[in-house]
């Protein structure tokens, strides 16, 4: 029997005024980043760049109105729903039940990031002009590390958490209930939100070593970053939020969770195709001039198709990798459609960029990715070695990925319309001393990042199927006469 919870002496409604206390620092965050950017005015950065310097042609008031609105209506939508949770939490109170219930689908969910401010950054006014090759090998200088250190995070994150894609995408149309659902999603759930680091990681890299890049090409995809960043956050809600229905209701949440994975990789191939090697209308000022459609010409679809395909792939080969029974044989059975669908696609991409830049580099790096794609078809297909076929996967992607970087260097972004404004890792990049000092952090801090997610991957090494999922225990409701024991 439930009974009230005591009050303190004397009656003070010390719950209610905590319960109040708890929106406390969201304001005191709030007031302290309105008085830093009211005392900075009219700096961007003090002494340096105005905020009227600091403004992109690229992006207009409209632009800037309409995604503003669309992250407050989202988080206000978001902020509700926890509400509730918290209050429906409160009012049921705590279970005999609870030990025995189901964990969340996630374990090692997703640690809440603190929230970064976003903003284009700061033109360097000392920026070095771009300059012309000759016919000699120029000295590798420090900005040309920075490229391959930008690179990798970007590599990396499309070989880690391009399993996680594929995964939710098939765990809509080949999961056949809600127990095979759960039991796939339990197979990314130590590692996606782990694998999203390493996107957090290329863009802020991005911002301090070539800002003039960073500025430009956020830019030129302001509109369709917005599309990506919400499909992300809603993804990762629904990840999140499936644990909170009951279990023995159906699969609804889970056809949330993968629907939301199943909108990014698409969103995500099809804007960063052309922005990585293609072609943008830049102009003297190193300013985008184009508009949402120079973003999506055929290359750039068809980027976005070799995308998707891949990560499709890779998420049913890690499946088989990852799963056992039933299951598994049933994906490894539908990893053969995506898989030749995959490697027609990467030879169309990799064919049409090794066309355009004849580099012995992009040649090989294309090579390598056609022929790791189509070992890991083999292997695959056949049902065996399923470590192997997945290394392979991952060395597709990952060359695929250094074929189209292989393509741009020593350019960052090309201009479409004069080549002479083209970005490159000369003109775009950050000052000698800031390159110096993130050279020495990234020593310092780098190893320990790969340690620690190679463990996270050792520990969670194991197969899994629908047999270790725990026994879920129907909550009873409370009898309607009965007294809750805390204030709401």
């Amino acid at each position: 029997m439930a009974h009230p919870a005591p009050r303190p002496a004397g009656g003070a409604p010390v719950p209610s005024l905590t319960v109040c206390t708890m929106f406390l620092p969201l304001a005191a965050n709030a007031s302290g980043w309105i008085f830093a950017d009211a005392g900075r005015a009219p700096w961007t950065v003090c002494g340096l760049l105005t905020m009227e310097d600091s403004v992109s042609r690229a992006v207009s008031a409209g632009s800037v109105l309409a995604t503003l609105l669309g992250f407050t209506v989202l988080y206000g939508v978001l902020a509700v729903i926890e509400v509730r949770l918290m209050v429906k939490a409160a009012k049921a109170g705590p279970a005999d039940s609870d030990r025995h219930q189901e964990p969340p689908d996630t374990p090692g969910g997703a640690v809440g990031r603190p929230a970064t401010r976003t903003g284009l950054s700061p033109t360097d006014s000392r920026a070095r002009r771009s300059h012309t090759t000759g016919g000699g090998c120029p000295p590798v200088q420090l900005h040309d590390v920075w490229f391959v250190l930008i690179a990798a995070p970007w590599t990396g994150y499309l070989v880690l958490e391009g399993f996680d894609f594929g995964v939710g995408m098939l765990t809509c149309f080949v999961a056949r209930d809600d127990r095979e659902r759960r039991a796939l999603l339990n197979t990314i759930g130590p590692v996606w939100d782990v694998n999203e680091v390493w996107v957090l990681t290329a863009g802020g890299a991005t911002f301090a070593a070539f800002p003039d890049w960073y500025a430009t090409l956020f830019s030129a995809g302001y509109l369709p970053l917005f599309v990506i960043i919400v499909a992300l956050i809603l993804r990762n809600l629904a990840f999140e939020y499936r644990h909170q229905r009951d279990p023995l209701s159906g699969g609804a949440a889970g056809t949330s969770a993968s629907s939301g994975a199943r909108r990014c990789p698409p969103s995500c191939g099809a804007w960063s195709s052309p922005t990585s090697a293609g072609e943008l209308p830049i102009d003297s000022d190193r300013e985008f001039t184009g508009s949402l459609f120079d973003l999506l010409h055929p290359f750039a679809l068809l980027g976005g198709a070799m995308t998707l395909t891949l990560c499709l792939f890779h998420g049913a080969v890690f499946l088989t990798l990852r799963t056992e029974g039933s299951v598994r044989r049933r994906f490894r059975r539908a990893a053969s459609a995506p898989g030749a669908v995959a490697l027609t696609v990467l030879v169309a991409f990799l064919a049409r960029l090794a066309g355009q830049h004849t580099k012995a580099g992009v040649v090989l790096a294309a090579a390598l990715a056609v022929t790791s794609l189509g070992a890991a078809f083999v292997l695959a297909h056949k049902g065996r070695r399923n470590g192997w076929a997945f290394g392979l996967s991952s060395a597709a992607v990952a060359s695929a990925v250094a074929a189209m970087f292989l393509a741009l260097y020593p350019r960052v972004l090309p201009s479409a319309l004069s080549l002479r404004w083209s970005l490159t890792v000369d003109n775009a990049s950050a000052s000698p001393y800031t390159l110096r000092f993130m050279t020495w952090v990234a020593v310092a801090l780098l190893p320990f990042v790969l340690l620690y997610q190679a463990w996270t991957y050792w520990v969670f090494r194991h197969r899994l199927g629908i047999r270790h999922l725990p026994v879920v225990l129907r909550r009873k409701p409370p009898p309607p006469d009965a007294v809750p024991d805390c204030d709401v």
